[in-house]
């Protein structure tokens, strides 16, 4: 509803997006967009009252969430190679793929999901590879939950997680 609600301005200020950056604007600028990403809206919220409010601070988010996916990439792949130049490999493809790129620079929930999503698929391989820990299974439904408030596709990736729990 944007456009409606800045009818009135010729352009939209810094100042006036941090007078609008409050916990009821985000809830419904949430369900304006239904309701999707509202774990990323409300840590955009809070990070942003940290960095800053300008274009490059809304951004930083996401560029963060994109370096630790590739942290925790690094961690999920060693779990299956080792020690092995695959292991690199995995890492360096996602960090040269146009789109993982693309993401990390959006105002937008995606790199929160794949983070997300990669480290509850990394807790998942822990709980099925080693001595079934219960809190290797929390932090996969933990990650699993965050991931689906990140962004909805994630439910795609978490349903095989089930699927697997469910067949095995």
């Amino acid at each position: 509803d944007a456009p409606a609600f800045f009818a009135h301005s010729g352009s939209i200020s810094s100042v006036t997006l941090h007078q609008m950056n409050t916990l009821p604007h985000v809830f419904n600028a949430t369900l304006a967009d239904n309701a999707n990403s509202y774990l990323y809206n409300l840590a955009l919220h809070w990070f942003t009252g940290i960095s800053g409010n300008g274009i490059g601070d809304y951004m930083l988010l996401s560029k963060i969430m994109a370096i630790t996916t590739l942290i925790a990439l690094f961690f999920l792949c060693r779990s299956f190679f080792g020690k092995s130049a695959f292991t690199s490999i995995a890492v360096l493809l996602l960090t040269v793929d146009i789109d993982f790129i693309g993401m990390s620079h959006e105002i937008r929930a995606y790199s929160m999901g794949m983070l997300f999503v990669t480290l509850a698929a990394l807790f998942f391989f822990r709980y099925l590879s080693r001595e079934e820990k219960p809190v290797d299974l929390l932090l996969t439904g933990l990650f699993s939950a965050a991931a689906i408030l990140s962004h909805f596709l994630s439910l795609y990736i978490i349903v095989v997680f089930l699927v697997v729990l469910v067949v095995r």
